[in-house]
């Protein structure tokens, strides 16, 4: 037998192989239809998978109350609801917060009757008396809710389905008459507390806007990791937290907390049965994703908003730290000894420090607690990136060369300041790439805004992921703006550098021109 018809019979066997799996992955799937699903407790078989985030509490519950259930582990919600999409899995273990908001977005979707395990949600209160005032406060202020029924119509406005009044009243002009409340939320906890339009908006925040009104406190919201908000409120520096936190008995240890604005527990989404219209919902999946990215609450303006503060970042930094830079090259070439070691000592740490951590060390240091502190922040870590590399392109250009022009002019101390550069500018010489490449590089750097909550396009991904619950377009959609930006950049540099030599040319032929005449 020749190897020729060795390779052909192997093929043949995989492709066989390829279909009897696909028969039986085919089967397998019928099977699994076959099994009627409608509460938590039908999850219960053997035969049904739950899909568990890894990092949460889903999976020890599931197995704790669903010891029969076949369980898998996904490394975030989005991997998770892709896989209840898919068939991987028959269900997604969630806290019901999570699952009705999907809901509110995909009718592809809906939730099992029940719990997995129940729980509740309230604000977190100072463990003294000042917080035990304003817990005994706050529970009379839900008990009042309840009873006229203003809680379930919040219930309805965050958790339903209309996206037109998912809105948050200004709360900046609450008269204090009995002081200000400073009250903490993480926000990101859709719907209960988060951040929409640079503003906190949610169920809690509506909460805390109509308590203060009732007991004549005035409002402070401020954004904190949860962490933070734990020890802000146990040193005092916080009045409250918000953003469905779950009552356990540990944390009654440390905090009070007050009556329950929400109960719920964790859930378990699944495909729903009333879907005969995903189908023809299929087709035009590519038309919702872009709809709901760009055009639902107007969202186009978010990414329009976030170019303008990603060039706004760019070019005061590149402005800032060109000036910056060429104040430390001169200084280190005509400053004396002390002077150098500061300069050497100042660009070493620039140069060595990760961007991120410098933008986060500024933020957190000096700007926190201002509205426009992530811009500011941003402004001076990049400026000062910057001006290290302006500092270093000088210095390597200069360096390299010593055997020309240069060689007498690039320590500075014979020469005028100003023809030095005009020389080292000059198109043969290699800054003007290389200040091209910085400016492209720094461009990209500003991905790591998003870290101290400034609105630059990462941001804008994050929070248009969040609210639409769609990933792939927005983030094609900003991965396209970047390039655009590094794109037009580009094209910038290349007709600054591509205009010099033909001016050079003009020149040289007026000149000869001259000499014949």
């Amino acid at each position: 037998m020749t190897i020729q018809s060795k390779k052909t019979r192997y093929i043949i066997l995989m492709l066989i192989m390829a279909i009897n799996i696909s028969m039986l992955t085919g089967c397998g799937a019928e099977e699994k239809k076959t099994v009627k699903i409608e509460s938590v407790q039908d999850f219960n078989d053997k035969k049904l998978t739950i899909g568990v985030i890894s990092g949460y509490i889903f999976g020890e519950e599931v197995e704790t109350y669903l010891p029969d259930a076949k369980t898998k582990v996904y490394y975030s919600r989005e991997e998770a609801y892709k896989g209840l999409q898919i068939g991987e899995v028959d269900g997604v273990a969630d806290d019901e917060p999570a699952i009705r908001a999907r809901m509110r977005s995909d009718d592809s979707v809906s939730m099992a009757d029940g719990y997995v395990d129940s729980s509740e949600y309230s604000f977190l209160f100072q463990k003294n008396e000042w917080g035990e005032t304003l817990s005994k406060q706050f529970s009379e202020y839900i008990a009042k809710l309840k009873e006229s029924g203003e809680l379930a119509q919040l219930d309805e406005k965050w958790f339903g389905k209309n996206t037109e009044n998912k809105v948050s009243e200004d709360y900046s002009t609450l008269p204090d008459t009995n002081g200000t409340l400073n009250i903490t939320y993480e926000g990101a906890d859709v719907p209960f507390a988060y951040t929409s339009r640079d503003k906190p908006v949610g169920y809690e925040i509506d909460i805390a806007i109509g308590f203060c009104k009732e007991y004549g406190y005035g409002l402070n919201i401020v954004k904190r990791e949860f962490q933070d908000t734990l020890e802000g409120i146990k040193s005092g520096e916080y009045d409250a937290g918000c953003g469905a936190i779950t009552i356990t008995e540990a944390r009654k240890k440390d905090y009070c907390f007050g009556a329950a604005d929400y109960e719920g527990g964790i859930g378990i989404c699944i495909r729903s049965v009333n879907n005969s219209a995903l189908e023809d919902k299929s087709k035009n999946e590519f038309e919702r994703s872009v709809k709901k990215t760009f055009l639902d609450h107007d969202r186009y303006k978010l990414f329009l908003k976030g170019i303008l503060l990603t060039l706004l970042i760019t070019i005061c930094s590149v402005l800032g730290g060109t000036i910056l830079g060429v104040i430390f090259y001169i200084l280190s070439k005509r400053g004396n000894g002390v002077v150098r070691l500061i300069i050497r000592m100042i660009t070493g740490f620039i140069h060595f420090v990760p961007a991120v951590m410098l933008v986060m060390l500024i933020y957190y240091s000096f700007y926190s607690r201002l509205t426009t502190g992530g811009i500011i922040a941003a402004v001076s870590a990049f400026t000062f990136v910057f001006s290290d590399d302006v500092y270093r392109v000088i210095l390597k250009n200069a360096k390299a060369r010593k055997n020309d022009e240069l060689q007498e002019q690039y320590r500075l101390e014979y020469i005028d300041t100003k023809e030095f550069f005009d020389v080292l500018f000059k198109r043969k010489y290699a800054v003007i790439d290389d200040y091209k490449e910085k400016i492209i590089t720094l461009i990209k750097m500003t991905a790591v805004v998003g870290y101290v909550s400034v609105q630059d396009m990462t941001r804008v991904f994050d929070v248009v992921r969040r609210e639409s619950l769609e990933t792939m377009t927005p983030l094609i959609a900003t991965t396209a703006l970047y390039f655009l930006l590094i794109l037009i950049i580009t094209v910038i540099f290349d007709r600054i550098g591509n205009s010099e030599p033909k001016n050079k040319e003009k020149k040289k032929v007026s000149e000869e021109n001259t000499k014949e005449e």
